[in-house]
């Protein structure tokens, strides 16, 4: 993972390429759909401020688990942080 890291790295900072960053990020989240990529590709996101696109991914991602699972409810909080941080707090469900 830190490999992939710092090709996206070289990709943002030095070459200023916002879609080769991502195509790294989304190329590791779809040769290993786990928990840590899934992170990765949303904070990856964030990053190049695409604050639409990490929740269908973390949502995609929470049916995977089952409700009341570890990496669920770290999904869940990701989702109400990035919700609370761009002020969408009608989608927040109660």
């Amino acid at each position: 993972m830190d490999s992939i890291h710092l090709l996206g790295k070289i990709h943002l900072t030095h070459l200023h390429d916002r879609r080769e960053y991502i195509s790294i990020y989304k190329d590791s989240h779809e040769k290993l759909p786990h928990l840590i990529t899934t992170l990765a590709l949303g904070q990856a996101y964030m990053n190049i401020l695409e604050i639409d696109e990490p929740i269908p991914v973390y949502q995609n991602a929470l049916k995977q688990y089952k409700l009341g699972d570890v990496a669920s409810l770290v999904l869940m909080s990701y989702i109400g942080k990035i919700l609370s941080t761009t002020f969408q707090f009608q989608k927040v469900k109660w």
